[in-house]
């Protein structure tokens, strides 16, 4: 079974967070991380039923190499 990385955003002022994965065009949000997640699985089944499960599929990448960084690093 595949893995993939699923991203947790905060968001202080809403008080909510939003789910996605990375190269695919749906996100779910949510009051918590479990709230959020089942959103964003109801988004990917109606975004599966629009593109088909082989191109939603084509899309998802799975992270080869994952690493923590500081954000001074960056910017």
């Amino acid at each position: 079974m595949r893995k993939v990385t699923v991203t947790f955003i905060w968001d202080e002022e809403l008080k909510i967070f939003t789910a996605y994965l990375p190269d695919v065009p749906v996100c779910g949000e949510g009051p918590t991380k479990e709230a959020a997640l089942n959103h964003l699985k109801e988004g990917i089944e109606f975004y599966i039923e629009e593109v088909g499960r082989e191109e939603f599929l084509s899309q998802v990448t799975v992270p080869t190499e994952y690493e923590e960084v500081e954000l001074a690093q960056l910017a």
